[in-house]
Order: structure tokens, then sequence, then C-alpha cells
């Protein structure tokens, strides 16, 4: 490792971003620079052509943005219960750095179908336990003797929910620190993952919806007294931040209808799910971590121009819909109500071959985020809730694929189900 130097790189949303010599020598890493090859929106360039950026950049932007709030927090004279604070700064960079370590190809693409439930942060934790980066931790241990690096930086980077989900027999303590750090990374309103992909998605798709004022955001965020149930410490704003706020809700809703949720990319997304499962199958979640990290996009894609030659080749026919733009399903929302019983009874009315027509139920109920302190002008802490004037409905449903000969009888019946 180098000594006394800072590596700077330099983001196209952020500016030089810097890191120490212990960043940089996680960065150098396999896992990590395996990131160069994971497109963060998945297969969304084939309809947005210039949303080829990776978890590589965005990660490091999720790292500068989470160490710009935490500053922010302490500046305004947050300290206790938050460890040491040089310790403190430091696991979050990490943490904010080992986030998606571990997605799989194509990102979130064909993550349920592949990985389950579970999703990508099992095999997060994986990379980050692994041989790879035993090296790291045990020079972050010289530097922070005594402390448990690498399971603070898991317990930050995967967060409460998730690790409680992963882990429910398992006794996890989370002091109120800890808590308080992993909204920074992953908070529903303040999280720097969040931030950065809503201004860089939106930046590399060409739409300007991603866009809100999150300077002014990130220069309110503070730490107040919860709202839950415990009053441990919560990520809250300064009543000059709830437009900022605002912003960024109406931001993740276009977002959601014009990128991550648009017709065109769930129909793609829905072909390299097929795909990856024929390539990959349905044992794939077991593989142990280094054989994992082995694939990327680069094995994938390559796979699939190979495919469109090749009718023996797995996953034959969803490349050679992907490569011909006419012969991809069309994708249309499904209304909650539709279960598995109405969408047979859809099957048998209209007499569609199995092979036409494809579901995608919702996998979860979506929920709305909770709510949080807002520190008012006067000193008293109020509940968001008081505060948003914009708030925007909480929609869950699913999607059908319908082969194109097919497609018209579909949505004229789906239309009736959306009149009743």
């Amino acid at each position: 490792m180098r000594k006394n130097r800072m590596r700077r790189i330099y983001d196209p949303l952020h500016g030089f971003i810097s890191l120490n010599d212990l960043e940089s020598f996680l960065v150098d890493t396999w896992p990590f620079q395996r990131l160069r090859a994971i497109r963060q929106l998945g297969g969304t360039f084939f309809v947005y052509p210039g949303a080829t950026h990776t978890r590589f950049e965005h990660s490091l932007g999720v790292m500068e943005l989470a160490t710009r709030i935490f500053d922010r927090c302490l500046m305004a004279g947050a300290s206790a219960d938050l460890l040491d604070p040089v310790y403190a700064r430091q696991v979050i960079r990490l943490a904010a750095l080992c986030h998606d370590l571990g997605h799989l190809p194509l990102s979130h693409t064909a993550e349920h179908a592949l990985l389950g439930p579970e999703g990508h942060e099992v095999k997060t934790i994986a990379a980050i336990e692994s041989d790879y980066l035993q090296p790291v931790w045990e020079k972050a241990k010289e530097i922070f003797p005594g402390q448990a690096v690498a399971h603070d930086v898991i317990k930050v980077a995967i967060g409460e929910k998730k690790l409680r989900q992963l882990y429910p027999g398992r006794p996890l303590a989370f002091s109120s620190g800890d808590l308080a750090l992993g909204q920074i990374i992953a908070g529903d309103f303040f999280g720097a993952d969040r931030m950065d992909y809503l201004l860089r998605d939106a930046r590399c798709t060409g739409v300007s919806y991603g866009y809100f004022d999150y300077h002014q955001l990130i220069e309110t965020v503070r730490i107040l007294p919860s709202l839950r149930q415990g009053n441990a410490p919560d990520m809250g704003v300064e009543q000059e931040g709830i437009e900022a706020c605002e912003a960024l809700l109406v931001a993740r809703h276009f977002m959601h209808k014009r990128v991550y949720q648009y017709s065109k990319v769930k129909s793609c997304s829905f072909h390299l799910t097929r795909f990856m499962k024929a390539l990959l199958g349905n044992q794939f979640h077991q593989k142990g971590i280094e054989d994992y990290l082995d694939w990327t996009d680069h094995e994938v894609l390559s796979a699939l121009q190979r495919s469109t030659q090749d009718p023996k080749a797995p996953g034959y026919e969803e490349a050679v819909y992907l490569s011909d733009n006419s012969q991809r399903y069309r994708a249309f929302p499904i209304p909650s109500r539709i279960d598995a019983t109405a969408a047979q009874h859809i099957v048998n009315e209209l007499k569609l071959p199995s092979e036409a027509i494809g579901w995608e139920f919702p996998h979860t109920l979506a929920a709305s985020p909770h709510a949080f302190p807002v520190l008012r002008r006067d000193g008293r802490i109020a509940s968001s809730t008081e505060c948003l004037q914009v708030v925007i409905p909480i929609q869950s449903h699913g999607w059908v694929y319908i082969a194109p000969p097919f497609a018209s009888q579909v949505e004229r019946l789906l239309s009736k189900f959306t009149e009743t």
C-alpha cells in the first residue's frame, strides 16, 4: 500500500472523490473492481442507450455523499452514540464502498428469480467475509486496534432490517449509533444510496425526473430523537429541508414511472431474466462466492450474443427476442387484485398458448417509508407527516408479458379489470 497519499478519482456527478490508503486498497480488490462490469440499471440500456453506467462509480458516489451527510451531522453537534467519530467515519465510507459487492450480473434484473427473497445482500456479506477482502480488514485492524471492522461494515452496509430478515434466529446487537449510520447509506429520505442512484440514473438515461436539490437536503439533515418506539437517534431534517424531501419523493416517483418501471424496460428485463435463468441455472444461488463473482455482464452478454446464432444454446428464444424489438413481449401493469386464479381465467378465456404469456405478481406489498423527525424553527421535534405537503401514494401492482400477436386482446381484457 502507498503511504500518506490520497488517491483522487474524478466523478461526473460529484467532482473529485478522494480515497485514503485503506479505501484505495479495498477499491483495488477483485470484488470491487468487478463492479466495473456490473451495469447499474441492468438491461435498461436496450431502451435508454446511455444507461451503461456501473455499480463501480455508483459505489464511489455513495461513499462521497454518505461522507458529506456524516460530516454535516457532526458539524450540527451529533457525536453521542456514534462510536469514535474518526472510526465511525471510516466505517461508513468502507460500508458505502461495500454495499453493492454482491450484485448479480445486470444488477437487479434477475435477482428475485436467481437469488430469491434473500437478495444480493447475502452475497455482499459473503464477499465482505471472503479471502479477497481479508487483507483489507487486517490492515484496518492495524489502524483501529480492538475494533471488529468487517463486522461493523456489514452492519452499516446491510442495515438492521435486512440482517434480521437474513438471520432471524441470530442475536444481533445494534447500538443507536449503528442504526443512525445505517440510515445514512440506505435511509428512505436521506440515504446516500438513493440520492446517488436517482441523480446518476437521470443523468445517464437522459431523463430529467431524477434531479432534486440534494445539496439543500444534505445541508439540513440532522440526527434527531426518533419518533418511533425506543426514542433512539434517527435521521431527520431541519424544517428548511422539507421542500428538498418533497422533491426527492417526486423524483423517485417519476423515475419509477419513466425508467425503473417503464413498460419497455420491463419487457427487456423479462427476457433477460428468462435468459439468465436458462444460462446460469436454478442453483446459481448455491455457488461459492469465488465462482459467483466470476460472473459479470461481460460473460452474460457474450453468451446472449452467441445464443442468437445457435438454436440449441440456452435461452435461444429470449436472445432472439432481445435482438429484435418487434418480437419482444409487451409489458402491461396489472391491478393488485389480479392473482394467479384471475390470471388463469384470462389465459383460458382468450385461449392463449402458455408460452405466449408470462406473469409477474408482486413479491411483497409496497410499504410506505416511516415518518421521520423534523426539527422545526422553534426547536420542537415534529413528524414529517405534519410537514410534508407532497404525498406520493404507494402503488402495488404486478406485470403481465404478452407475445405481440396477442397483446391487443390481453390489453382490452385488462382494461375491464381496471374499470371495475
